[in-house]
């Protein structure tokens, strides 16, 4: 057990902070639109989104319309094209922290009915849903690492935000390349939860939303929004429990009871999900993992009925917003292929010092190898890249970022035929890593 670990939790979450603000700050950006044609072809679907020349903000939701084209597989699709999929009123937000301040913009758009009710419907053959995400990838010049990061969870048998690149026109305008992408939420096509199952995220104080249901650890300082259930669907007494539960679990990660050598923090947790979860982002390098948008569900059981599995104990996951990882953060040791994230990390640090949770990491990371989960990516990547070579071509005439930084402390973008090269270079290169060093983390006696 680390001595120091309880000492050094709130000078991480500011070192975080701090990294975080600096490290997404665009140190240059287009200050005018180029022209762009408006009749071009493209292999993506393209998503025309109309709002009648109203100015879309960050809540509430501007009322518009949203027409989907997408011929079958192998054909193009233009802009004047008519609507092969949804056709319909929707509302669309703008959305994300950082990323507010970059000129493209992210937005979350909820399909609507003719009389402006929330509707389930399929877009692009991904399964119903009202609430709907368009990732503008903005600081990532390889428009692929989300959707690397999803296609990854899911190899390895979670649920993960299923993605669609597109291609995106706003009140006639062309706007670039986008990632249509399930919003994480609680549904039977989404997060699937019981009815007594709860959604939260670990996410910065100073991101809490106004009317937001949180509670803070008192040892770490880490802030839990109580994403579902909401308002009055969740009892006083329902947020007390899910709060002393998580703080329970946190306290016997670092404070063992020596009197009860038979209770740990496996009590409180899903070890396969944690497992998982922690050597996906350190696989990924991600910078965000258990800063910011990170996801924990716990399902319980009906009332009546015994739990069975992982129902009651914390479940890391679904994993979300990777756009900061794979050698795109900003900080060399995160960007490094070489080293161990998490090893000092909030929760984590002390989990590298446990021998049932190393050998099970590693012993995950051995099988993802053989099986052949981590092959099975990079031919996702090399798939997805194909497909958005013209494209790319005109996000980036759209969003001109070649030769400028991004993100503060990472390279000047390159060409997108560069940017892909450079990612599958940095994958390949910090899978090899592991490989090589992922066995010593066992210690002697273990």
């Amino acid at each position: 057990m680390k001595t120091t670990a309880l000492a050094t939790l709130g000078l991480l979450i500011a070192l975080c902070a701090g990294v975080s603000a600096q490290t997404t700050t665009p140190t240059t950006a287009p200050t005018a639109a180029p022209v762009m044609p408006t009749n071009f072809t493209s292999p993506l679907p393209l998503l025309i989104i109309q709002t009648g020349g109203k100015t879309i903000v960050d809540e509430p939701k501007t009322p518009g319309t949203l027409a989907v084209i997408s011929k079958a597989a192998g054909s193009t699709n233009r802009p004047g094209d008519t609507p092969t999929g949804f056709n319909g009123p929707i509302g669309i937000e703008v959305r994300g922290t950082t990323s507010q301040r970059f000129p493209k913009k992210q937005y979350l758009l909820e399909t609507r009915d003719q009389n402006g009710k929330d509707v389930s419907v399929s877009l692009l053959g991904l399964p119903p849903g009202s609430n709907w995400v368009l990732l503008a990838s903005y600081t990532d010049p390889s428009l692929l690492r989300d959707a690397v990061g999803y296609n990854l969870s899911r190899r390895m048998g979670h649920y993960a935000s299923r993605t669609v690149p597109v291609e995106v026109m706003l009140n006639g305008q062309y706007q670039g390349v986008y990632t249509l992408a399930e919003k994480l939420e609680a549904g039977p096509n989404r997060i699937a939860l019981g009815k007594q199952g709860v959604l939260l995220q670990i996410t910065p104080a100073d991101r809490v939303k106004p009317g937001a249901i949180s509670f803070k650890l008192p040892e770490s300082g880490t802030v839990f929004v109580i994403e579902s259930p909401k308002g009055k669907a969740l009892s006083a007494a329902a947020k007390a429990e899910i709060e002393q539960f998580t703080a329970a679990f946190a306290a016997q990660l670092y404070h063992p009871d020596p009197a009860h050598p038979e209770k740990t923090y496996l009590d409180y947790v899903d070890l396969d999900a944690l497992v998982d979860f922690v050597l996906l982002n350190e696989f990924l390098k991600n910078a965000d993992a258990l800063y910011a948008s990170t996801y924990v569900t716990r399902d319980l059981p009906a009332k009546g009925t015994p739990a069975s599995g992982a129902q009651g104990k914390l479940v890391f996951g679904p994993v979300w917003d990777l756009d900061r990882s794979m050698g795109n953060s900003g900080r060399a040791d995160l960007d490094a292929t070489s080293g161990w994230t998490f090893q000092q990390g909030l929760f984590t640090e002390v989990l590298y010092d446990n021998p049932t949770f190393v050998r099970r990491f590693t012993q995950r990371w051995h099988n993802l190898r053989r099986s052949g989960v981590i092959e099975g990516v990079f031919a996702d990547l090399d798939r997805d890249a194909r497909l958005l070579a013209d494209p790319a071509r005109r996000n980036f005439a759209r969003w001109p970022v070649a030769g400028t930084t991004v993100i503060r402390g990472t390279p000047a973008a390159g060409r997108y035929p560069e940017e892909v090269a450079d990612l599958k270079a940095w994958l390949t290169a910090r899978a090899q890593w592991m490989d090589t060093h992922i066995d010593a983390l066992i210690k002697p006696g273990w």
